[in-house]
């Protein structure tokens, strides 16, 4: 799974992907740019049955005038 969000909407990029390891995921790859990451994950195990899973909220998008 690829993952690319402006870096304005995490509160913290660990916690995130914390998170998404938690659905099953195995982070492969982490890029950072000025306003963006871009995140690679691979799916290791099935956890569809492991009960409640965390949920995963991103704040909404900063806009700023040029």
């Amino acid at each position: 799974m690829e993952i690319a969000e402006v870096e304005s909407r995490f509160e913290s990029i660990d916690d995130f992907i914390e998170k998404v390891q938690k659905y099953g995921f195995q982070l492969k790859k982490k890029s950072p740019t000025d306003m963006f990451f871009f995140l690679t994950f691979k799916k290791t195990k099935d956890v569809s049955k492991s009960g409640k899973l965390p949920e995963i909220n991103l704040k909404a998008c900063v806009y700023k005038k040029r």
